[in-house]
């Protein structure tokens, strides 16, 4: 990009925001830094003339709107100014970016939301905890945004919202493959993670049909079989009245 006729070249922040732009001496002649939803909160130089900042897109000096291609997206607010162009095929909030998860999501052309490049923690440029030589693979078919991958064949992805049963939350954790079959889980500083860890089990309840449930009811597992082969509401008997026998039930079922 020209400026006064001199050549300046952009340099990125880890998100893939402009965060500069050097002229050809090394001199810095914009600098830029932002919050989580793309606000200027460090605005540095002579930076009037300098348009792409923000997610690499084009800024309006007069709104500050930023445009995407599809959607013109308002810094101040976290949202979109017009409809998503998928209605609510693409989210009850038609006017929501990324769901309001803009740390951890992209949308690149104000369309749909992926995980950034590199998804998951990182320590100079590799998967924190996993060691050195991977290399990011996008996947826009990856509910992850891809994995990272080695030339041995092994893979690696960050699942940083593991949810277990009930909806209880797990521990992040790399989800890991040796390229042989070989599986395991490991979080971010390489030590080894549990499955119950990772998606914690949580409180399951018995079945109504098991030896368990009728030991609570008082009815051997017989009378629960009979019960339910004669079509009767077991669950509503047991609970009300448990002493209440299989027979019993029956003509009770029949009076009505």
């Amino acid at each position: 990009m020209r400026k006064n006729g001199s050549l300046h070249f952009p340099s990125y922040n880890g998100n893939g925001d402009v965060s500069e732009y050097i002229d050809v001496n090394g001199g810095i002649g914009a600098h830029f830094e932002y919050d989580a939803s793309g606000r200027v909160v460090v605005d540095n130089g002579q930076s009037g003339d300098f348009e792409i900042r923000y997610s690499t897109k084009k800024i309006d000096f007069e709104t500050g709107l930023c445009y995407y291609g599809l959607r013109y997206f308002d810094p101040s607010m976290a949202r979109w100014i017009s409809r998503d162009p998928l209605g609510e095929e693409g989210g009850v909030n038609v006017y929501a970016s990324v769901r309001n998860r803009m740390v951890n999501s992209v949308d690149v052309l104000g369309l749909t939301e992926a995980a950034p490049p590199g998804y998951g923690p990182t320590n100079n440029g590799q998967p924190s905890g996993l060691g050195g030589g991977w290399k990011w693979s996008p996947d826009k078919n990856n509910g992850r945004g891809g994995k990272w991958t080695k030339p041995d064949g092994s893979d690696a992805s960050w699942d940083g919202e593991p949810k277990g049963r009930g909806g209880k939350c797990g521990k992040p954790h790399w989800d890991r493959n040796d390229g042989k079959g070989g599986r395991d889980k490991v979080d971010e500083n390489g030590e080894k993670v549990t499955d119950e860890e990772a998606h914690p089990p949580g409180k399951e309840e018995p079945a109504k049909d098991d030896p368990g449930s009728a030991k609570k009811s008082g009815l051997s597992p017989g009378e629960i079989a009979a019960g339910v082969g004669a079509g009767i509401a077991i669950g509503v008997g047991i609970a009300v009245v448990p002493e209440i026998t299989i027979p019993a039930l029956l003509v009770g079922a029949a009076a009505h």
